[in-house]
């Protein structure tokens, strides 16, 4: 009974396998050509059947057998598939059409623009100097001029010498060494322009001594998931539109996920790397309340496995987009400041705006002011629970965004940053700066703002902003 199992088990064994044929993973054949490039020929099973049939094609000089596009020979990264990007990374698209790349590609050569001063000067042939090269190769060149030229003029010298002694040497008797400094004179100019000769006559590029220059190589962003679609499209890289599934908002705005499918080379990308659309149309309210003083916009944040558009006072502990608010966060939702003119007179913008991070408690609870005393439970952990209660407790060590927008028409003298407010949705009306009066818990506070003084009363008014710290209130003073 046994053995009937297994002539079984291996009856069936053998007419799944062949009566089912196994899938072959079929690839595609590139033929390498001179002067015509890397062209497809035909679907060969395998690498061996492709250099068979590479090697009876006219002009060709080698083979490549691709099993997907991402190893097609537009891959090759020193292969170029226009002008314009070699222009772009700075080199010179070589015309010659190389036998690895795809009709059209070319290779990109760097260009020698920049000069390297020597500190020892090399005389020329013309009579002039050389000072300046622009790789190894032009500066040996150089040397190996000037000591054949010198190694001539020595030959041609010592052949004159000779001469002289051979015609006074009848009265001396050196005739004979006068020719012996003859001929190894000859001799010596003989070797030296063979040696020319020869050299010339195997490869003319052993005398010019110019580095070989290898071909630059195409950069490649290595895309990990994230990059804004728009971003890559600017830069040349094909996003599949028509296949974007979107996020929360509508198509194309913040969450949209697109897949990139080429290079700006035109080369394919490997399946699963994906870009996202960043652009806000405004702040999501489901995230929190966005404060009224807010002249942020909204950017897009990765929320988990989603993407919401927040501004800066939205990212405080516990919201509901479940962002959670860090340093770097903060500062990446940082808006831009609104320029005036810079004069001597004048600040540098009219109007201030600052994403900061702080461990404030008064900027998750509608309390005011933080003692000195909280300020170093805070840090050290400890009374705070008790002065400010548990959750206020967690929310402040774990910390928030805060956004403050100082308006320079506003504020008149040193004493004016102290009723300036930094907003998140929790504290709505806002904090005034002169409750924000430790530095140490993070930014806004009034000890930056006032040591900054960023709207330049100072030298307006002729006094300095100056901190000063006390018992019951901490102000920003002109001194």
């Amino acid at each position: 009974m046994r053995l009937a199992r297994s002539f079984v088990l291996v009856l069936l064994s053998f007419v799944f396998v062949f009566g089912h044929a196994l899938p072959v993973l079929a690839g595609a054949c590139f033929c390498n050509i001179e002067g015509a490039g890397a062209t497809q020929n035909g679907n060969p099973v395998d690498a061996a059947a492709c250099q068979t049939s590479c090697d009876g094609v006219e002009k060709s000089v080698g083979y490549l057998y691709a099993l997907d596009v991402t190893q097609y020979p537009s891959s090759l990264l020193q292969c170029f598939s226009k002008k314009e990007l070699c222009d772009s990374a700075g080199g010179k698209f070589d015309s010659k059409q190389p036998a690895e790349c795809p009709s059209g590609w070319h290779y990109c050569y760097p260009v020698d623009t920049e000069k390297y001063t020597l500190q020892i000067s090399i005389p020329s042939q013309s009579g002039g100097e050389v000072t300046q090269v622009s790789n190894y190769g032009e500066y040996v060149g150089a040397i190996y001029k000037y000591l054949l030229g010198f190694a001539v003029t020595t030959a041609i010298v010592f052949v004159m010498v000779g001469g002289i002694r051979y015609v006074v040497g009848a009265s001396t008797g050196e005739i004979g060494k006068a020719k012996d400094m003859i001929v190894k004179a000859v001799s010596g100019l003989v070797l030296l322009l063979f040696a020319y000769v020869i050299l010339y006559t195997v490869n003319p590029e052993l005398i010019r001594l110019q580095v070989p220059k290898l071909p630059m190589i195409r950069q490649v962003l290595l895309l990990e998931g994230g990059e804004d679609c728009k971003s890559l499209k600017d830069k040349g890289y094909t996003v599949d539109d028509a296949n974007a599934v979107k996020g929360k908002y509508a198509k194309f705005l913040c969450g949209t996920v697109a897949a990139v499918t080429k290079d700006p080379a035109g080369s394919v990308i490997p399946e699963g790397k994906t870009c996202v659309y960043n652009a806000c149309a405004a702040p999501d309210p489901t995230c929190g309340e966005a404060p009224s003083d807010n002249h942020a916009n909204a950017l897009c944040v990765s929320a988990g496995n989603d993407y919401r558009c927040v501004q800066c006072g939205q990212i405080t502990p516990g919201n509901s987009c479940n962002i959670a608010p860090s340093a770097g966060l903060c500062s990446s939702l940082d808006p831009a400041d609104s320029f005036v003119n810079t004069g001597a007179a004048n600040p540098p913008y009219d109007r201030l705006n600052l994403c900061g991070f702080t461990h404030s408690p008064s900027m998750v609870s509608t309390a005011t002011g933080v003692t000195a005393a909280t300020a170093a439970a805070l840090v050290g952990g400890g009374a705070i629970t008790a002065i400010y209660g548990a959750a206020v407790s967690a929310d402040a060590i774990t910390g928030t965004c805060a956004y403050m927008s100082l308006n320079c028409n506003e504020v008149t003298a040193c004493e004016s940053y102290d009723g300036m407010k930094a907003y998140n949705s929790i504290v709505t009306n806002g904090q005034e700066l002169d409750d924000l009066n430790y530095s140490s818990l993070g930014t806004p506070s009034i000890v930056e703002i006032c040591s900054q003084d960023p709207c330049q009363i100072g030298k307006k008014t002729g006094k300095t902003c100056t901190f000063v710290e006390g018992k019951v209130k901490s102000d920003c003073v002109s001194k």
